[in-house]
């Protein structure tokens, strides 16, 4: 239990960092969404074939792979450095 809270904080801090507002599964698909007004990251940031809405980033991770955890968190940090 105590792993997952620190999971949790783990995601909220980089959130944070990379000015994402939010963090939520729809369709088998994370969306990060950004405050509204907030400038998009580009296409070239993403390793992954990311989809765009209007204020938020649509990417497809496999959500059954023992890794998406981790590979949303380095997508995260790769966030940040723009």
């Amino acid at each position: 239990m105590v792993e997952n809270l620190l999971t949790q904080l783990e995601l909220k801090l980089g959130a944070e960092a990379a000015g994402i507002e939010s963090i939520t599964i729809q369709n088998e698909q994370i969306n990060l969404g950004y405050p509204e007004g907030k400038a998009l990251p580009q296409p070239w940031e993403f390793d992954l074939k990311v989809r765009f809405g209007e204020s938020s980033v649509w990417v497809p991770l496999d959500l059954m792979a023992k890794d998406w955890l981790k590979r949303l968190l380095t997508i995260l940090e790769g966030l940040t450095a723009f």
